[in-house]
C-alpha cells in the first residue's frame, strides 16, 4: 500500500480555529451479507487533526471487502481533555467506497461542541 490508506479524515475544531489533535476515530466495515459492522481499524488524529494510516484489525481495504465504511469519531472524549462539554458524545459517518484501489476517500469533519460538517475531500 501506498504512504495512507485509501480512507484518511482530517478533523478541525472550528470553536478554537486549529486541527483537533488527539481524537479517537474507530473505522468499521459492513458486512453485505446481513449489515453488521466490524470493527476493522483505529487510530488517533495527528498533531494536524489527520489520519492517513489505520491500525488495521481485520477485513479493512481487501479485494472481497465491503464498499461500505463507518467511522466513528470519540468526540466527548476530545472534548473532555480540553474541559469542554459537547452536545455530541461521538460522531459517525458512512462513506460508500466503491473503488478502494482507484480513488482516494479523505473524509474531512469540521467540528464544534455542538455542530459538525462533513464532505468528500480531495
Amino acid at each position: 500500500m501506498s504512504q495512507k490508506h485509501p480512507i484518511t479524515c482530517h478533523v478541525l475544531d472550528t470553536t478554537f480555529g486549529k486541527p483537533a489533535a488527539g481524537v479517537q476515530v474507530s473505522l468499521y466495515a459492513v458486512d453485505p451479507a446481513d449489515d453488521n459492522f466490524t470493527k476493522t481499524g483505529y487510530a488517533e488524529t495527528d498533531s494536524d487533526g489527520r489520519i492517513l494510516k489505520w491500525t488495521l484489525t481485520q477485513g479493512a481495504f481487501h479485494e472481497s471487502s465491503t464498499n461500505v465504511y463507518k467511522l466513528v469519531f470519540e468526540v466527548e472524549e476530545y472534548y473532555k481533555k480540553l474541559g469542554t462539554e459537547t452536545f455530541f458524545p461521538w460522531v459517525e459517518i458512512f462513506v460508500n467506497a466503491k473503488d478502494l484501489y482507484q480513488e482516494h476517500y479523505h473524509v474531512p469533519l469540521l467540528l464544534s461542541p455542538y455542530s459538525y460538517s462533513t464532505y468528500r475531500g480531495s
